[in-house]
């Protein structure tokens, strides 16, 4: 209490000639509740050298304070799953305003995220937290050993189908299925209708988007009676980002 002095206890021992990086969070906080405008970034080496390369950036979002930027080396084993299960090498926290600083880089080849990691576990996990990527990766070398202009905007992932709202009759030969979000369809799509009474199969000839509200999808049938008619999409609809409805159960 009221020190100025940090002591920092490592948990795990430091690897040879590698540069690592303490980075002082912006929810660092002094006696009266003030924090850290920007994170302050403390290198030190366990070799002869401090590495040089630096990467700056902003991130795009209504609330940027609290998000990490990972970067990852891409020559250390890394493929698509890396960001699940294995923390990166270098992460650092954005500032209040969104812009971003990784100092202190091995020359090589990186792939930066923005995450917001709402468990602190250094890894992406989907449906929590939200997420960004830089539109392409990073080459630091002797030559080129700052890279500037890194940007990224923070996402929330869409792993929820699109949700059947209603289906509605346009005219006697046409009718209207409508979703919660614009979607996409395989062909051939299989849909069936019958009368809900007698159970008499309505002929259906075909569907398609409807061209000004891809939420709508339009299906096209031999004329229909004053009944009341029932029918089911088996597979084939899904949203924008890939997630499929398996069947979609309707009435009208």
């Amino acid at each position: 209490k009221n020190s100025k002095t940090l002591r920092v206890k490592l948990n795990d021992s430091l690897e040879t000639n590698r540069t690592y990086l303490l980075t002082l969070g912006t929810e660092v906080k002094d006696q009266r509740g003030n924090t850290l405008e920007k994170p302050v970034l403390l290198p030190f080496s366990t070799g002869e050298t401090i590495d040089t390369g630096k990467i700056t950036g902003k991130l795009y979002a209504s609330q940027p304070e609290n998000t990490f930027i990972y970067v990852y080396d891409l020559e250390e084993d890394y493929s698509d799953s890396t960001i699940f299960k294995r923390k990166p090498a270098y992460y650092s926290q954005v500032s209040k305003t969104g812009e971003f600083t990784m100092s202190y880089l091995r020359f090589g080849r990186y792939r930066i995220f923005a995450l917001s990691d709402q468990n602190r576990n250094r890894l992406y996990d989907r449906g929590i937290d939200m997420i960004g990527i830089a539109r392409a990766d990073v080459s630091l070398d002797s030559l080129h050993g700052s890279v500037s202009g890194v940007d990224l905007t923070l996402l929330s992932e869409d792993l929820e189908p699109p949700v059947f709202v209603r289906a509605s009759k346009i005219h006697a030969h046409q009718f209207r299925l409508s979703f919660s979000e614009p979607i996409k369809v395989d062909r051939p799509l299989h849909v069936t209708v019958k009368d809900s009474i007698s159970g008499d199969t309505l002929q259906v000839f075909g569907s398609e988007l409807q061209a000004d509200d891809k939420t709508r999808l339009l299906v096209y049938t031999a004329e229909q009676s004053e009944v009341r008619y029932q029918g089911e999409v088996l597979g084939g609809v899904q949203d924008t980002s890939g997630n499929k409805l398996d069947t979609v159960n309707f009435v009208y």
